[in-house]
């Protein structure tokens, strides 16, 4: 399974907190619980012609604010002369990324994608960066920062709004009393 191979090729750079094949509406709703529970801080889709992408946005539209990288992942550099339907539903990946893909920009939901070879050392590299890229941003996002004191009369320059700070990165600044 095309899955397996990814993962084992994945497992000494990220790691893998949930894992799912996700074959309906409901299997997509039952993993957003799953990976909201486990509190993950990004989620990698590997999309392929035999599955609808609604199953993936099932899983996805609950959680908005998750990182997201997308991988159109390959086995083979080169297909057989011999490639049929039920191979290219397998392998789809090509197809079934746009599918999905389509939708998330549509909706407007940021995304990475990463076009590559199952066991190429760049394609991985790349996946893991984009996956650790994301997992830094949802811990920024559920970070806070301590502001001491109040600002010095004058210096407008340096302050933020605590509101538009919360509502532009999911920043909760604390206010600590100077004394």
């Amino acid at each position: 399974m095309l899955a397996d191979r990814a993962q084992a090729a994945l497992e000494s750079r990220v790691d893998v907190v949930v894992r799912a094949t996700v074959a309906s509406v409901e299997d997509g709703a039952v993993l957003a619980r799953r990976l909201s529970e486990a509190e993950v801080d990004a989620v990698l889709v590997l999309q392929t012609l035999a599955v609808m992408p609604a199953y993936a946005l099932a899983a996805l539209r609950p959680l908005p604010a998750l990182p997201t990288v997308v991988w159109t992942v390959h086995r083979e550099r080169r297909v057989e002369a011999d490639f049929d339907h039920a191979q290219i539903t397998r392998e789809g990946a090509t197809v079934g990324t746009p599918m999905l893909t389509n939708v998330l920009v549509r909706e407007g939901r940021p995304f990475e994608l990463v076009v590559g070879l199952v066991d190429d050392p760049a394609t991985l590299d790349a996946v893991a960066e984009a996956l650790r890229f994301g997992a830094v941003a949802s811990r920024l996002r559920r970070s806070r920062i301590g502001r001491v004191g109040p600002v010095f009369q004058g210096y407008d320059c340096v302050d933020a709004d605590d509101g538009r700070l919360r509502s532009a990165t999911g920043i909760e600044a604390v206010r600590v009393e100077a004394s």
